[in-house]
């Protein structure tokens, strides 16, 4: 042990536990330690796709949202998570933590999974009065989809039907401040062609 305590007890001690603070990943840790990241108002980034592909183990979720603490939905690199679809991760942040657990009132729903994904980021970026939700007065972050994706019909229950019945190819147009960066499936800043052609070129002669 490199501070002979466990590393939360001694960010705590050093006074470097603050709302201003949020551990990635954040997979081992007793309960003083969640008690301390709670009593501090820290965030935690929960990325489940990448912790099960590296076996690095499964974020204690249900405990650390029963204490109130914040947790937003990442999905690390693209070398851990390989394609950093955020609707894979909002789908196993949902389902993951029901395995060896028979009482579903600690399961984590829909709504969790989704509210990590929206307001659990904002907060975990200080950006909670700026992005996070679609209200009047904040940017426009938005993400449109598809109604006549399969996963939409017939439309019932948005949110669970994001998470669990929806993947990527759904997503037809991106804003980011209300700036078009993605529309109906083509990036707007780029050619995209142009930069995959040559990707795939200079990664061939690589290999």
């Amino acid at each position: 042990m490199l501070y002979r305590r466990p590393i939360v007890e001694h960010l705590s001690e050093i006074g470097a536990l603050t709302p201003n603070f949020t551990l990635n990943h954040a997979i081992w840790l007793t309960d003083h330690e969640l008690d301390l990241v709670a009593e501090h108002g820290c965030s935690v980034t929960h990325n489940p796709v990448s912790n099960l592909k590296l076996g690095a183990g499964v974020a204690r979720v249900p405990e650390m949202l029963a204490r109130g603490i914040n947790v937003a939905l990442g999905t690390d690199g693209t070398s851990t998570s390989d394609r950093a679809d955020m609707l894979r991760s909002l789908a196993l942040a949902a389902i993951l933590h029901r395995v060896g657990e028979m009482d579903y009132a600690t399961w984590p729903t829909a709504e969790d999974a989704f509210r990590m994904a929206t307001n659990g980021g904002a907060q975990s970026a200080l950006l909670q009065d700026d992005i996070g939700t679609i209200e009047v007065g904040r940017k426009a972050d938005l993400v449109l989809y598809d109604r006549s994706d399969y996963g939409f019909i017939p439309l019932k229950d948005p949110v669970a039907q994001l998470t669990y019945a929806v993947n990527s190819d759904a997503v037809r147009t991106v804003l980011v401040d209300g700036r078009v960066i993605m529309r109906e499936r083509e990036l707007t800043g780029i050619d995209e062609a142009a930069i995959k052609a040559e990707l795939r070129e200079e990664a061939e002669r690589y290999l």
